[in-house]
């Protein structure tokens, strides 16, 4: 679409340029790919929650998932889950 929203005057410049390490996360990332990406994510915690499934979205978790090397990819957010009958995510003491 060369859009210039990822930083770039278009979307050849974005891939030509490469993959840059930042402090958690390679990039940089198209905008409508994350903008799907958050999309996804939103649907499968709303069926979770209407499955009566706890669920929060987590970037901390998908950034330690990274630095652990649990996954080969530039972008991981994480999604934990609960079945048990106090929330962990929402009723914090």
């Amino acid at each position: 679409m060369n859009c210039g929203a990822c930083g770039y005057k278009g979307c050849k410049d974005l891939l030509a340029a490469g993959r840059r390490e930042g402090e958690d996360f390679t990039g940089p990332h198209c905008i409508f790919q994350a903008i799907d990406l958050g999309i996804a994510l939103g649907s499968a915690v709303k069926l979770a929650g209407e499955l009566n499934i706890d669920n929060r979205i987590m970037y901390s978790v998908g950034a330690a998932a990274k630095r652990l090397g649990l996954l080969d990819s530039d972008l991981i957010i994480g999604i934990p889950l609960s079945v048990t009958g106090k929330s962990p995510f929402f009723d914090r003491p």
